[in-house]
């Protein structure tokens, strides 16, 4: 079920979102660029929990949800224009739909993946960056 869900997932992808087709190949841990060790790859993943510590429904529709919004807001993030409403409303539509996608962290969850966690580079630190466009307040 795993295998054909990603098949049809990914083959909708190469036809509408070729750049995010490629870096789903360059961000995973997949040995060749077949398709099937890209569906491997993210099974492993799914296997290791990695995708249970993080997504509310870890299932292929959501996993891959979670690619494109990290792609974009990582895209909107290294390009900021804050006071244009159209990048604030694309910034926080995106960042208030990974919220949504994912469920809270644990430390042991940052320690087990040795790194900073998607909730808080893709969540809460591009928040803090960009109070503005959340309606938050700078405390000064």
């Amino acid at each position: 079920m795993f295998f054909e869900d990603f098949a049809r997932a990914l083959h909708r992808i190469r036809g509408e979102e070729p750049e995010l087709f490629g870096e789903m190949f360059q961000s995973s841990k997949a040995r060749g660029a077949s398709e099937h060790s890209l569906a491997e790859s993210y099974w492993n993943d799914f296997l290791s929990g990695e995708y249970g510590a993080c997504l509310k429904v870890p299932w292929v529709p959501c996993m891959i949800r979670k690619e494109r919004l990290l792609r974009q807001i990582s895209g909107l993030s290294e390009h900021p224009v804050p006071r244009d409403p159209r990048w604030a409303d694309a910034l926080r539509t995106a960042v208030n739909a990974l919220d949504r996608l994912e469920l809270p962290f644990t430390r042991w969850d940052r320690l087990r993946f040795g790194r900073p966690v998607s909730r808080d580079t893709h969540i809460d630190s591009v928040r803090r960056k960009f109070p503005e466009v959340f309606g938050y307040r700078e405390n000064r």
